[in-house]
């Protein structure tokens, strides 16, 4: 897909068919981990919804990546693809 599709948005709306879809996210988008296990305590309280926050502007703000991949490329040198599994994305209401 190319910058005119929202494939995070997508991804979320399509997550009940077996597709797989690829494209390329915005560089100021910001991701959320899962919240992990449940927090248990006296205090109780909501469940939190999101993890922690990886921005892509901010890689001091990533954690350690699942998979990292490296190829050299004829034209380009060599290309580096990084990828965390279990994120989502930030959605906000820019549409019907």
């Amino acid at each position: 897909m190319d910058s005119g599709y929202d494939v995070a948005y997508l991804t979320h709306a399509l997550a009940d068919l077996p597709a797989v879809l690829v494209g390329r996210l915005r560089s100021d988008r910001v991701m959320l981990r899962d919240p992990g296990p449940a927090r248990s305590g006296p205090r109780g309280g909501r469940p939190r919804r999101h993890g922690g926050v990886l921005t892509f502007k901010k890689p001091d703000s990533w954690h350690e990546p699942d998979v990292t991949t490296d190829t050299d490329t004829a034209r380009y040198g060599t290309a580096t693809a990084t990828a965390w599994d279990r994120m989502h994305p930030r959605l906000t209401h820019r549409g019907p």
